[in-house]
């Protein structure tokens, strides 16, 4: 029809092929900045996501998530600055991932440790799906999955600020490394079941 009127070959482009659309969420909890080379990693990983959508001149969109969600500024980003005024999950909940505005066309990518008590499956739901694609970036260091813990020790939980002590001893060890190996299975099982990339990225 269109060559009909103007004698011209004429292309229709959706929007979303011409303009890609990149959605990040970075999960601000305490345990992502746990220490210097894992809150390294994280703004690292941040940076990647943010400069290659502008590369692709991306329409990008990016969230801080916490017990709430706040837009993140993209100068703000690239500059490691954080938001300020988020409150803080307890350690009995996840990020609120369900809050986040995805764009169904997008690629959406979640950056987080994914150190939440339970695997929050239907939190997930936004991730997926038959249009545009999901990514979860887990950063992680040794020293979370196979620490070199001996006798009594004062642990604090790093969302709450909670501290308590403990006697860890080789079985305790041993039941808290297997423990951790169970807790990503569940999430790359949850992961393959959505169609959900999962690449877990060591700090080290």
């Amino acid at each position: 029809s269109a060559f009909a009127r103007t004698d011209q070959l004429v292309m229709k482009l959706h929007r979303h092929e011409a303009s890609p659309q990149v959605d990040l969420a970075l999960d601000i909890s305490a345990s992502q900045f746990a220490s210097v080379p894992k809150a390294r990693r994280v703004l690292e990983l941040a940076a990647f996501v943010i400069e290659s959508a502008l590369e692709s001149r991306a329409v990008l969109r990016l969230w801080s998530v916490s017990a709430k969600v706040e837009p993140w500024e993209t100068a703000a980003a690239l500059g490691g600055r954080l938001p300020a005024n988020l409150p803080a999950r307890t350690a009995a909940e996840g990020p609120a991932l369900d809050r986040v505005p995805w764009r169904r066309d997008a690629l959406r990518i979640f950056l987080s440790d994914l150190l939440f008590p339970v695997v929050q499956t239907p939190l997930l739901g936004g991730l997926g799906g038959s249009r545009g694609a999901g990514l979860i970036l887990a950063p992680w260091t040794r020293d979370e999955a196979d620490p070199d813990w001996d006798g009594r020790l004062e642990l604090e939980d790093a969302e709450t600020g909670t501290k308590r002590e403990q006697r860890v001893d080789a079985p305790l060890l041993a039941r808290y490394r297997a423990a951790y190996a169970r807790h990503f299975d569940a999430w790359r099982d949850a992961c393959r079941r959505q169609g959900i990339g999962l690449a877990r990225i060591t700090a080290d």
